[in-house]
């Protein structure tokens, strides 16, 4: 019998707890993350609703071994580049992965670049700092 949810973030937290997300970063993602009425669904955002970041990194998500490599995969740059948080290394940083690298390469750290330190950081950056990088390639000049 499949478990039901009281909600999202309930589902979310248990789904990141078998990926092996750590807590630490799964309340981080709760606590930031934008509510999906407020996403206009045509248009690409750094950081994404919850059931949507579920999506992207489940079986039908986007093919590349985002989790083995110790990312947890949360929106997308305007260019198709994914926006992940490491969750292995420097747990809680948050990451630019190349769209054009990373199919078919099995280590995604040689095609990511640290963008800000954490969520937080990502957030006010976007909204507050016209130098920010909006994608990979501008994130690795």
């Amino acid at each position: 019998m499949k478990k039901l949810f009281a909600n999202t973030n309930e589902q979310f937290t248990a789904w990141a707890s078998q990926q092996g997300i750590p807590a630490g970063v799964v309340e981080t993602l709760i606590g930031s993350a934008p509510n999906k009425q407020d996403l206009d669904p045509e248009v690409p955002y750094h950081f994404s609703h919850l059931k949507d970041i579920m999506s992207m990194n489940g079986k039908d998500g986007i093919p590349i071994p985002a989790i083995s490599n110790g990312f947890l995969m949360i929106g997308c740059c305007c260019n198709g580049d994914p926006v992940a948080v490491d969750f292995q290394k420097d747990v809680g940083s948050v990451y630019y992965l190349s769209h054009e690298g990373m199919f078919g390469n099995k280590n995604l750290r040689h095609v990511a670049v640290q963008v800000p330190k954490d969520i937080h950081d990502l957030l006010r950056r976007l909204g507050d700092d016209p130098d920010f990088p909006l994608d990979y390639w501008d994130a690795a000049k």
